[in-house]
């Protein structure tokens, strides 16, 4: 299984609509379909 790992950066660039959001949106977009495992990166 794969897995993703989207830092902060990564999300703010979807959420936002910035440059690169071309794949980070393929990258979700493949979630649904495939079920890789996404990691979030970050303080809680």
């Amino acid at each position: 299984m794969k897995e993703y790992v989207f830092d902060t950066s990564a999300l703010l660039t979807y959420i936002e609509n910035e440059e690169g959001i071309e794949t980070v949106e393929s990258l979700l977009m493949k979630t649904l379909t495939v079920r890789p495992a996404i990691l979030l990166s970050g303080k809680l």
